[in-house]
C-alpha cells in the first residue's frame, strides 16, 4: 500500500472524558518504593535482534491532534506502530519504514459501508497473535455532530493479516458496532481462544461502566463472520469506581496458558487493590460463556499521582494518575501463571511528581492468589524526576524491562527504561535507568477555547520479540526548536529494542514447502503448527518458524481441501531444520438423502437415495440400502445422483411406522467422502377374505357337527356362536 496522509481534521485536543472519582487524601505511605538506583544500567539500545533506535512517525507527517497514543508490537519480521491515526510497518532488522499510511486508507479496503471507511479517530492498537503469526489492528471510528461531538452509532474497526506479511499478505475487516454508549480508551488482549477487547464507556461526559467483548479470532483470521460476547463490569463496588479494564494478553515465547483458561481482566483505580474477572468464553455455545469475579488482590498502598507533571519549557502533562496501562502480560514459566500489570502513582519522595509502580500477580492454575502479589513496587530512584505513562513486558527467562516517560522543570520530556533479572532481588528493578532518547523540546501552547495542549501519552508500549530475549519500546518525545504555536507543535515518537545479556534468543529455526501430493504444486496460506507457535505459508508454499526453543514438537499442515499431516520433528540449538509437507487432497463431502418408503405387509416397495456433493448429484456410486438395519440390496447412483432398488420385500416385517427404517450408505472412494442417511417406512395392513366351508341344514335334535373356513391370508380361523347353540373350536351343538 502507496504512503498516504492523514487528514488533520483541526487544531484541537483529543477528546478526554471525566474519570470516576479518585480520592487524593489519606493513605498515602508507599511502603514498596524503591528509593536507590542500582549500580548496573539496563541495556543499551541495539542490544536485542533488530534497528536499536529509530524514529517513529509524528504529528507533522502522520498525526492528528495530542496527544499521539502511541503503540506498538514486533513479529518475526516487522514492527508495527500506530499513532492517531496512521500506521507504520517498519523492517525489524535495520528499521526501515517500509509503508505508512492513515487509518483513513487503511480501513477503507474493507469497505464496511461505515465510519470505519473514511472517519477513523484513533486510539489506535496493534497486537501480534503469535499462537497464529497474524497482525491485529484496530481503532475507532464515527460520525461528528455540528458541535464536534460523538454521534452513534459508534464501531470499533478491525483489520486482521490474511498471512503473517502485513505489506502484501492481504487483509480482513471488520467493524464492531455499539448504539447505546461511547466507547472509550479501547484495548486488545490476544488469547488462545480469542481477541479480548475492553473499553471505557461514556454517555456524553460521564462514565458509566467498563465493558469486555470476546471476538472470535481463528473466524476473523479466516475471513469468515465473527462471533462476539460480551458483558459489562459493574460501575463500582461499595462506591469505588471500576475504571479502565485491560485484558491479559499472552506470547508464545513466554509461555501459553493450558488450554481453557480464562481471560484475566484486570482494573486498579482507587481501591488499592487489583481487581481480576475472569472471562471464559465458549464458542460451541455462547450462551454458556462467563464473567466471574473479581477476585481482588490486596496491594501495598501507593499516593495518588498528580494530575499533571512539569516539563521544561513548555506545558505541564497530563498523567492519567492510576489508569492502568497495557499490556496486562501474562507468563506461564515453570508452572508458575502471572499477570505482569503497571500504573502511575505518586513519587513517595515528592508527591508533585509521579513514579511507575509494577506487580507480578499469581494466577496459577487459574486461581488468583488475593493475598498480595508475587512482586510489587514503585520506581522512584530519585525525588527529582517525573516518570510516568509506563509499560512493561516479560522476556522468557522471567527478566522484566519496563519503559515510561521522564520529566521535571529542568527535562525535556525523555524516554526511558529499566529492568530486572529474575535473579535480582524480588520487588526490585535490579538494571537502573538507561535512555532511549533525551528530549530536546516539550509541548506548548494552547487551544482556541483557553485549555492548555497538556495531554501526554495516552499510553506507550513495551512488547517482547518473538525470538524470546529483545524487547521493544515505543512512545513519544520532543524534538528541538521548542515549538511556540500549536501548527509547529510537532510531538515525535522513537521506537527501541535492547536484550538483557543473560538472555539467549531462541535459537532453532524449522522451515519448509507445503505441496499438493497428487500435482506437486505448491500450496499457500497453509497453517503450520509447533506448539504454541504457529504462521503460514507463502505464495511460494514456503513457510519459516524462526526463534523456537530446541525440542521435539508435534508438527502439523492444514489446508482447506486437503487432509490435515502430521510429523514428529526435533529441532536443535543454531540450526536450520527443514520438514516438508506433501498434502493429500481431502475427499469431497457428500450428502445422501433417503426417501421414505411405504408398502404393505407381505408385498414389495420401491427404495431410492440421492447422493449430492455441493448440491449436485454423482453419478456411479454404489448405494447400499437397508430396512430397519438389516442389509436389503445395492443400487448404483444415476446421472442425477439418484440409486434406485425396486421391488424390495417387506417380507418378515410388521405393518406400522418406523421412523428410521429405510437406510442408505454410501462407502467412500479416492475422491467422495462416506456419508449414510435414513428415513420412514411405513407398512399397512393387507386386506384378507374368510371362505366357510359348505353347510347343510340343522334342526333341534340333529348330532353335534362341525364347521369349517379358509383365510384368504393364510393365518387360521376362529369361530363364536350365538342364539341357540354352542360351540366348542369348530363342533357346533344346537341347543334349542
Amino acid at each position: 500500500m502507496p504512503d498516504s496522509l492523514p487528514i488533520q481534521r483541526e487544531t484541537r485536543p483529543r477528546p478526554e472524558r471525566d474519570e470516576p472519582f479518585l480520592p487524593t487524601t489519606g493513605g498515602q505511605t508507599d511502603r514498596v518504593a524503591q528509593t536507590i538506583a542500582p549500580a548496573l544500567p539496563a541495556p543499551s539500545p541495539g542490544t536485542g535482534s533488530g534497528a536499536g533506535n529509530v524514529a517513529g512517525l509524528d504529528f507533522a507527517n502522520w498525526g492528528d491532534g495530542w496527544p499521539p497514543d502511541t503503540n506498538g508490537d514486533v513479529g518475526p519480521t516487522y514492527y508495527i506502530q500506530t499513532v492517531n491515526t496512521s500506521i507504520g510497518i517498519f523492517r525489524k532488522s535495520d528499521g526501515v519504514r517500509v509503508a505508512a499510511f492513515s487509518f483513513d486508507t487503511f480501513m477503507s479496503q474493507g469497505n464496511l459501508g461505515n465510519a470505519c471507511d473514511n472517519h477513523n479517530f484513533g486510539d489506535p492498537v496493534v497486537v501480534w497473535d503469535s499462537g497464529a503469526d497474524r497482525w491485529i489492528i484496530s481503532d475507532f471510528a464515527f460520525v461528528l455532530d455540528s458541535r464536534g461531538n460523538p454521534t452513534a452509532p459508534y464501531y470499533q474497526c478491525f483489520a486482521v493479516s490474511q498471512s503473517g506479511d502485513p505489506v502484501s499478505g492481504g487483509w480482513n475487516f471488520y467493524a464492531l458496532q455499539t448504539t447505546d454508549l461511547f466507547p472509550d480508551y479501547p484495548k486488545l488482549g490476544v488469547w488462545p481462544d480469542g481477541l479480548y477487547l475492553t473499553a471505557n464507556m461514556f454517555q456524553g461526559n460521564f462514565f458509566k461502566n467498563v465493558r469486555v467483548w470476546a471476538l472470535n479470532k481463528a473466524q476473523m483470521e479466516a475471513g469468515g463472520a465473527a462471533s462476539v460476547v460480551a458483558f459489562n463490569l459493574p460501575a463500582s463496588i461499595k462506591g469505588v469506581g471500576v475504571f479502565t479494564g485491560i485484558p491479559s494478553t499472552y506470547h508464545a515465547a513466554t509461555g501459553a496458558p493450558p488450554v481453557g483458561r480464562p481471560n484475566f481482566i484486570s482494573v486498579i483505580w482507587s481501591a488499592k487493590l487489583a481487581r481480576i474477572w475472569k472471562f471464559h468464553v465458549d464458542w460451541n455455545n455462547t450462551a454458556n460463556s462467563t464473567l466471574t469475579g473479581p477476585s481482588n488482590v490486596t496491594l501495598a498502598n501507593w499516593g495518588v499521582a498528580p494530575t499533571s507533571v512539569p516539563a521544561k519549557s513548555g506545558n505541564a502533562l497530563d498523567t492519567l494518575r492510576e489508569r492502568l496501562m497495557v499490556q496486562n502480560q501474562y507468563t506461564n514459566r515453570g508452572s508458575v501463571e502471572s499477570l505482569w500489570i503497571t500504573h502511575t502513582v505518586a513519587n513517595p519522595g515528592n508527591t508533585t511528581l509521579a513514579s511507575p509502580r509494577w506487580y507480578q500477580l499469581n494466577v496459577t492454575g487459574g486461581t488468583v492468589v488475593t493475598s498480595g502479589p508475587l512482586q510489587q513496587s514503585t520506581w522512584a530512584p530519585d525525588s527529582t524526576v517525573a516518570r510516568w505513562m509506563p509499560s512493561l513486558a516479560v522476556d522468557k527467562d522471567g527478566n522484566m524491562a519496563i519503559g515510561y516517560s521522564a520529566t521535571s522543570s529542568a527535562l525535556f520530556p525523555a524516554i526511558r527504561y529499566a529492568g530486572r533479572l529474575s535473579t535480582d532481588p524480588a520487588n526490585t528493578l535490579g538494571q537502573t535507568e538507561t535512555s532511549l532518547i533525551a528530549g530536546t523540546a516539550s509541548q506548548c501552547c494552547t487551544f482556541s477555547d483557553g485549555s492548555a495542549n497538556n495531554r501526554w501519552g495516552d499510553y506507550s508500549a513495551m512488547t517482547i520479540d518473538p525470538d524470546g530475549c529483545t524487547f521493544w519500546y515505543t512512545t513519544e518525545y520532543y524534538a528541538s526548536p521548542q515549538p511556540t504555536t500549536l501548527a509547529g507543535d510537532n510531538w515525535q515518537t522513537r521506537i527501541g529494542s535492547f536484550k538483557f545479556v543473560s538472555c539467549t534468543p531462541n535459537p532453532a529455526t524449522l522451515q519448509g514447502d507445503v505441496t499438493d501430493s497428487a500435482t506437486h504444486n505448491r500450496i499457500s496460506g497453509a497453517t503450520i503448527t509447533a506448539g504454541a507457535n504457529s504462521t503460514t505459508t507463502d505464495g511460494s508454499g514456503h513457510y519459516t518458524l524462526a526463534s523456537l526453543a530446541p525440542a521435539t514438537y508435534n508438527v502439523t499442515a492444514f489446508a482447506a481441501g486437503y487432509i490435515t499431516a502430521t510429523a514428529s520433528v526435533t529441532v536443535s540449538s543454531g540450526t536450520t531444520t527443514t520438514q516438508n509437507f506433501a498434502l493429500v487432497v481431502a475427499p469431497v463431502t457428500t450428502s445422501l438423502a433417503v426417501d421414505a418408503a411405504t408398502g404393505t405387509y407381505g408385498g414389495t416397495t420401491t427404495l431410492s437415495a440421492t447422493l449430492t456433493a455441493g448440491g449436485t448429484g454423482v453419478s456411479g456410486k454404489s448405494i447400499s440400502l437397508s430396512l430397519n438395519g438389516n442389509p436389503i440390496g445395492s443400487a448404483s447412483t444415476d446421472d442425477s445422483g439418484i440409486a434406485t432398488l425396486p421391488t424390495a420385500s417387506l417380507s418378515g416385517i410388521d405393518a406400522g411406522t418406523y421412523p428410521s427404517g429405510v437406510g442408505a450408505s454410501f462407502a467412500g472412494d479416492a475422491g467422495y467422502a462416506s456419508s449414510g442417511g435414513s428415513n420412514r417406512l411405513t407398512i399397512a395392513k393387507t386386506e384378507q377374505t374368510i371362505t366357510f366351508g359348505a353347510l347343510a341344514a340343522r334342526t333341534y335334535g340333529d348330532a353335534d357337527f362341525t364347521v369349517t373356513a379358509t383365510v384368504s391370508s393364510g393365518l387360521a380361523a376362529s369361530f363364536a356362536a350365538t342364539g341357540n347353540c354352542t360351540i366348542a373350536t369348530t363342533t357346533v351343538t344346537i341347543t334349542g
